[in-house]
C-alpha cells in the first residue's frame, strides 16, 4: 500500500510539474511591440522629409544591412552585468551568445540570443529576443592617436519586441520560468537592451587642403647639367566641410542617414526621446507613407557596406568655393640656386 501511494503521490507530483509547464507561456509579446515597430516608422518619416527638404542639397550615409550583420557578429560574446530594481538583491550576467538582423520595410528586426545568469540562482536562462532597431543620436569616437581624423559614429539601440525562453524539459524549466517571469514583470530585458549600443563609425568632415610650399629642383639642358632650385610659399588654402546627420530611414536594403552640408561643425547630438503610441491607425497610415515615398531612400544604396553620396548642389556649392579660394591665391616663387650650363654647344659658327 506504501509502494502504491508513494507511486501516486509521484504521479501527481510530475501531473503538476507538466500542468505547471503547459500554462507558462512559451512566447511572450512585449507591450511596447507596437511602439517599437512606430518609433522606427516615425524616424523613417523625419528621414524622407529631411531629404526631400534638402534636395539637390541632400547628402546621404547608405548603411547596408550587411553592416549591421557585422556588427551584431562583433558583439557575440559581450557580457554585460548589472542589476535590475524589479530583483533586488541579485546581480546579473547577460552573454550575448547570437545577434543577427532582418531589413524590412520601416524597421530593421533584430534577433539577439542572450544566456542570463544571477549570482542568486543556481542556473542561466536562454532567450530569443525579437528586437527593433532604432536611430538614438551621434557621439564621437575618441581617436587612438593625434593625427587620427575626427571620427563619429551613428549609433543604434534595441527596442525587445517579443521574448521566447529557451529551457529544456524538467524540473529545471518550472523554476526556470518563474525566473522568466520575473524578468519579463519587471521590463529587464528592456534594461538589458538599453546598454547593448550598435555602432557605425563614419568621419564627418570633408576638407580639400592645397598646401605646395617647400624647395623645389628642375633640370633642363643637354644631359640636364642646367639645375634649378626654388621655392615656392603661399598662404595654405583649406575648405572644411561638415556632414550633419538628421535622422535615419528603415529601408529594405539597410538604413540610410540623411543629412546635409555645411561650414559649421558638426556635433554630436542624442536623438528625441521615444514616445508612447499604441494607435494602430497611425502607424499604418506611416506605413502606407513610407511604402510610396521608399524609393527616395533606396536609390543610394550601392551594395557596399557603407557610402556617402552628396547631392550635385551641394556638390557644386563645394566646388564653387575651391575654386573661390584658388582664384585669390597668390604664389611667391623665388630662386635660390642656378648652376650648370643649359648647353654644352650653341652648333657651328660661319665665317
Amino acid at each position: 500500500m506504501r509502494c502504491k501511494a508513494l507511486l501516486l503521490v509521484l504521479g501527481l507530483a510530475i501531473a503538476a510539474g507538466i500542468g505547471l509547464y503547459a500554462t507558462h507561456q512559451s512566447h511572450y509579446l512585449l507591450t511596447e511591440h507596437e511602439k517599437a515597430y512606430h518609433v522606427s516608422l516615425q524616424q523613417s518619416s523625419d528621414g524622407l522629409n529631411a531629404l526631400d527638404q534638402a534636395g539637390q542639397n541632400a547628402v546621404a550615409i547608405a548603411l547596408d544591412a550587411g553592416l549591421f550583420q557585422k556588427i551584431g557578429f562583433a558583439l557575440v560574446g559581450q557580457k554585460v552585468i548589472f542589476s535590475h530594481p524589479s530583483l533586488p538583491g541579485e546581480v546579473l550576467t547577460a552573454t550575448v551568445e547570437r545577434m543577427s538582423f532582418t531589413p524590412q520595410l520601416g524597421r530593421l528586426v533584430g534577433n539577439v540570443g542572450l544566456r542570463v545568469a544571477s549570482d542568486q540562482r543556481f542556473f542561466s536562462l536562454g532567450l530569443s529576443v525579437e528586437s527593433a532597431l532604432y536611430f538614438s543620436g551621434i557621439s564621437q569616437v575618441l581617436p587612438s592617436s593625434p593625427d587620427q581624423p575626427t571620427t563619429f559614429s551613428a549609433n543604434f539601440k534595441l527596442l525587445p519586441m517579443s521574448i521566447e525562453p529557451e529551457i529544456a524539459f524538467g524540473f529545471l524549466n518550472i523554476v526556470g520560468r518563474g525566473f522568466v517571469s520575473d524578468i519579463i514583470a519587471g521590463n529587464v530585458v528592456n534594461a538589458l537592451s538599453d546598454k547593448l549600443n550598435l555602432a557605425a563609425p563614419y568621419q564627418p568632415r570633408i576638407t580639400y587642403t592645397l598646401n605646395k610650399n617647400g624647395e623645389f629642383e628642375q633640370q633642363f639642358g643637354d644631359d640636364n647639367n642646367f639645375k634649378l632650385k626654388y621655392r615656392i610659399h603661399h598662404p595654405i588654402v583649406s575648405i572644411e566641410r561638415w556632414v550633419h546627420v538628421i535622422a535615419p530611414v528603415f529601408s529594405n536594403r539597410g538604413v540610410l542617414l540623411a543629412a546635409t552640408l555645411s561650414a559649421n561643425e558638426a556635433t554630436p547630438f542624442a536623438a528625441q526621446g521615444l514616445e508612447n503610441v499604441t494607435d494602430a491607425s497611425q502607424i499604418r497610415y506611416l506605413q502606407q507613407t513610407l511604402a510610396a515615398r521608399i524609393g527616395d531612400a533606396e536609390q543610394y544604396f550601392s551594395g557596399g557596406q557603407m557610402t556617402i553620396s552628396i547631392g550635385t548642389g551641394a556638390l557644386a556649392t563645394l566646388s564653387s568655393d575651391i575654386a573661390d579660394a584658388l582664384r585669390k591665391l597668390a604664389l611667391n616663387l623665388t630662386s635660390t640656386e642656378i648652376s650648370g650650363r643649359l648647353f654644352d654647344s650653341l652648333g657651328p659658327t660661319r665665317s
